[in-house]
């Protein structure tokens, strides 16, 4: 989709989906508590094209407690810094069949495992931050 129109970054696309969900409830019997509840609940899918980490998508719960998921290809970010730095590599899918320089390729893999939290924190604060330009 984001090929076919030209999107190089930014949002591609929304999908909603019904799935099952862990949510609360509010029981008002003789004491009121509030219990864990498993439920089906509107999912929404938000697909963005990012300069460094390629296609991302970020799952936000739309019932409480709205929890947010940030899903990130790191073969796809791997790719992108590998032609950065101008090691050639062979790519099936999402598989590396090939990669020219190993020792480098461990290095940046080492690098990724380290840096990988901040990453998925700065993309959910882009998320809050443009969700609530349009809200």
């Amino acid at each position: 989709m984001a090929k076919r129109d030209g999107i190089e970054q930014g949002l591609v696309c929304i999908f909603s989906v019904v799935e099952p969900c862990r949510t609360n409830s509010l029981r008002w019997q003789q004491r009121h508590y509030v219990q864990f509840a498993k439920r089906k609940c509107l999912f929404l899918y938000y697909y963005f094209m990012d300069p460094d980490l390629g296609l991302i998508h970020v799952k936000l719960q739309t019932w409480f407690p709205l929890q947010l998921q940030v899903y990130v290809n790191g073969h796809e970010w791997l790719a992108r810094k590998l032609t950065r730095h101008g090691i050639r590599y062979t790519k099936l899918d999402n598989a590396f069949l090939w990669i020219e320089d190993f020792p480098l390729f461990t290095k940046i893999c080492r690098k990724a495992c380290v840096h990988a939290a901040r990453r998925r924190r700065r993309v959910a604060v882009a998320f809050c931050t443009l969700s609530s330009r349009y809200s």
